[in-house]
């Protein structure tokens, strides 16, 4: 089970970030769930943040540590549903390397333009499918 704390690491179709090296990493910062007879509701909050395998405390994702992206999964009577809400979503420039932060914008643009949805769509439809 995923626990507050914990670091997850993310391989985008995009340049390896140098930061991250080859990944994005966000860790969990949030974990939440609501049980009623009718209604089950669990969510996960994450925060881009730095690479925990390397000494270098800047944040290894294509956002700023100020973006958030929460994730829900709801059971209303027999529907199941699963989202994803994303908040703050700025282009992480504050990195060492011209290199760096031309690909952090170009990644983030991209997302923003709805690349990103790919991406979540299959990471929620793969944990429905569980």
């Amino acid at each position: 089970m995923p626990q507050v704390g914990n670091y997850i690491r993310i391989e985008l179709p995009a340049p390896e970030s140098k930061e991250g090296h080859g990944y994005e990493w966000v860790k969990i910062e949030l974990i939440d769930s609501e049980t009623t007879e009718e209604y089950d509701r669990y969510s996960i909050k994450v925060r881009p943040a730095s690479n925990p395998q390397n000494s270098y405390k800047a944040t290894a994702h294509f956002y700023t540590d100020d973006a958030t992206s929460s994730f829900i999964i709801e059971r209303t009577g027999n529907k199941v549903t699963a989202s994803e809400y994303g908040r703050n979503e700025l282009p992480n420039t504050e990195t060492r390397s011209p290199k760096s932060k031309l690909r952090n914008l170009v990644v983030a643009i991209g997302a923003q333009m709805g690349l990103a949805h790919i991406q979540w769509k299959k990471l929620l439809k793969g944990i429905l499918s569980d």
